[in-house]
């Protein structure tokens, strides 16, 4: 494996050759920023908390004017998007404390008309479980588990922005519990020992997931991460939301194993997965997230 130091060069280099014009791209050759990728780098804190805040200013301009209300759930792959920039704001907000609250105040609008569509377009039956769609090559977005673990943290995260910004934080608290509830009551498999969505591509990927948004009680997290092993197929960035639950719960052993699987894949060039060894080009999200683990 590459040195620290190495790695650390080498990541940084990635994010760089990612950089546009008051935005970042997924990858080298990409045109168009995306949702994950820049919520990613937003909560890994691996830019400046300036330049994270312009990055999601900007996404939420875009995602503003390309609204669709024609279609349920806009178009394409940014309508499958888990909505972690949610999360990235406030975060961002905690590393700009004098101007935390103005960002905030700016992206509210934003980040809860997102919040309201996702609720609208894809909760049809109102049980707080989002079904989102199936994205060519986001396989891993239309999972209810990876979808509904990240919607439910992005609300707790909405409610703490509200209370900063002295609006009233209940109804998304609501959100967040209704999802947690519905997670926990309709996608737990007692045989399998872990949560899965039996209708995805994918059904045993996802289930570490909802460690990041505190869904799962202590017994069940253990037996989860009891014989669980990295999931190769989703990308790395998800990996690592994974790992931060996982120290969430205090659960070290999994963790360890989590984050030689996430550095693994930075010696490997920072594929997007850590099953694409073989890619092409270095994924930006993957680089932020090894940067962030090469600092704790």
């Amino acid at each position: 494996m590459a040195t620290t130091d190495a790695l650390i060069a080498a990541g940084r280099a990635v994010i760089a050759a990612c950089r546009r014009d008051g935005y970042l791209v997924p990858s080298p050759s990409a045109t168009h920023p995306d949702a994950w990728t820049t919520g990613v780098i937003a909560l890994a804190g691996v830019v400046s908390p300036e330049d994270a805040a312009a990055y999601l200013e900007g996404l939420v301009g875009i995602a503003a004017r390309r609204e669709d209300r024609t279609t349920p759930g806009g178009a394409g792959a940014e309508a499958a998007a888990p909505p972690l920039p949610a999360s990235a704001a406030v975060a961002v907000a905690h590393r700009l404390p004098d101007h935390g609250r103005t960002l905030l105040a700016r992206l509210w609008p934003g980040l809860v008309a997102r919040h309201r569509s996702l609720l609208r377009d894809q909760d049809p039956d109102g049980n707080g479980l989002i079904r989102p769609a199936l994205a060519a090559g986001r396989e891993w977005m239309a999972d209810r588990v990876v979808a509904n673990s990240v919607f439910a943290r992005a609300n707790r995260d909405l409610a703490e922005a509200a209370v900063l910004l002295g609006y009233n934080p209940r109804p998304f608290e609501a959100w967040a519990q209704q999802t947690c509830d519905a997670v926990n009551r309709d996608l737990w498999d007692e045989d399998a020992s872990c949560y899965v969505d039996p209708e995805a591509p994918s059904a045993d990927i996802a289930g570490l997931t909802t460690l990041f948004a505190a869904i799962p009680d202590a017994g069940r997290a253990r037996r989860m991460a009891r014989h669980a092993e990295p999931p190769p197929h989703v990308p790395v960035s998800l990996v690592w939301l994974q790992w931060r639950g996982l120290r969430r719960y205090d659960l070290h052993d999994a963790a360890k194993r989590w984050r030689a699987a996430i550095l693994g894949a930075a010696d490997a060039g920072f594929p997007p997965t850590l099953c694409s060894a073989s890619a092409t080009e270095p994924s930006a999200a993957t680089a932020a997230v090894v940067l962030d683990l090469l600092d704790t």
